[in-house]
């Protein structure tokens, strides 16, 4: 989810460049402190889906990672999403967004069917290994649910006869892990481990990146670890990309250079963003083949004028189908005095020294996993 091959188009349009650009600057996680870090913010849905597994997997991949964030001397702040305003249901936003959630559903029960797919294929191919293309598609039909016939094509069937062990393996591994969905208990369960390391978190009154993004630019926090590109469209002073449990290594993101590095204010950096495909709407195909998306917002100043030329030209209406108003909106909005409290009242107690010195020590991870468990099952 988020921007549609954003990373892919800074990259591109900044190369040849590199002498120009200081947007973007590959670190050690424990230089952060060299850019005045100290607090970052943390989409705690986003990350839970990585630290998916069993329930002890799942309390070792948090502990690892909170580790090795405080390890280096960085204070996390979780922030979990919150439901939609029913407030709001006759706004365009609250339609929006209720269609973002409805996608992500599409996609997740997508990836299920896939897994079960794959799981039929895998049990014939290690039934039979020498099984001819006729015997494995007359059996696979027969595994399959009348559903599932009805989504696999015969062109499919013969590429998935032709895949060798270890790449069905790894679709499995792949499906598996996109199929999982992060339920109450797996929040109750970070939550408990989070009160027991003293770990700041809040619930957020709607999504998460709005939150974590303003934080941001009122220095509440100083930067967010996030993967998810609609941190950069909704202006997020720093984001941090890929960090991964097993590297110090991460790519920092400082948002008002990279604008300057692209040549863009923040206003057509939204625009190139719907250009390219949101959450919130289709990517639109290039309207001019002589010149990308990014030259001709320089030019033309913003989406309006893009769309407004094409009309001319073809009498094709896009700006119709397009509710760029409405997600320029979303990408700006503010969040509420009760937020933005909550999370001061909480970092006023946190003692970022004490969090470090404690998390340098050796965690006894078999007590805390028993703890935990424990303690979310007297909750039940």
């Amino acid at each position: 989810m988020g921007i549609n091959k954003l990373i892919q188009n800074i990259m591109k349009s900044l190369e040849g460049k590199e002498q120009e650009q200081d947007g973007i600057v590959k670190m050690s996680l424990g230089n952060l402190d060299s850019l005045g870090i100290r607090i970052v913010g943390i989409d705690a849905k986003l990350y839970l889906y990585q630290c998916l597994g069993n329930e002890q997997k799942m309390i070792i991949n948090l502990l690892t990672m909170i580790k090795k964030i405080v390890g280096n001397g960085l204070l996390p702040l979780f922030i979990f999403d919150g439901k939609l305003n029913e407030n709001s249901k006759e706004s365009l936003s609250y339609s929006l967004r209720k269609r973002l959630l409805e996608k992500r559903k599409k996609i997740k029960s997508g990836n299920r069917n896939d897994l079960s797919i794959m799981k039929k294929v895998q049990e014939l191919k290690l039934r039979n290994p020498e099984i001819s293309l006729i015997d494995f598609e007359n059996e696979l039909n027969g595994l399959l649910t009348e559903f599932e016939r009805t989504i696999v094509s015969q062109k499919r069937i013969t590429e998935l006869y032709e895949l060798e062990d270890d790449k069905v393996s790894e679709k499995l591994r792949s499906y598996e892990k996109s199929s999982w969905n992060v339920n109450s208990k797996h929040i109750k369960i970070c939550c408990a481990i989070l009160r027991l390391l003293e770990i700041p978190y809040v619930f957020s009154e709607a999504e998460a990146d709005p939150l974590l993004a303003n934080l941001c630019k009122l220095n509440i926090i100083q930067a967010v670890i996030s993967e998810d590109t609609d941190m950069l469209a909704y202006g997020t002073p720093i984001v941090i990309r890929d960090f991964k449990f097993n590297s110090d290594e991460i790519t920092v993101y400082r948002t008002s250079n990279l604008l300057v590095n692209l040549g863009l204010t923040y206003e057509q950096f939204v625009d190139w963003c719907i250009l390219l495909g949101t959450d919130y709407n289709h990517c639109v195909k290039n309207l001019d083949s002589e010149r990308s998306f990014l030259e001709r917002l320089k030019v033309e100043g913003n989406i309006e004028v893009i769309f407004h030329d094409f009309f001319e030209k073809t009498g094709k209406a896009i700006i119709q189908c397009i509710p760029y108003i409405e997600i320029h909106q979303i990408f700006n909005q503010e969040i509420s005095e009760e937020d933005i409290t909550s999370v001061t009242n909480l970092l006023r107690y946190s003692n970022l020294e004490y969090q470090v010195d404690k998390m340098r020590k050796k965690l006894p991870y078999d007590m805390i996993v028993e703890q935990i468990l424990e303690d979310v099952e007297v909750s039940d």
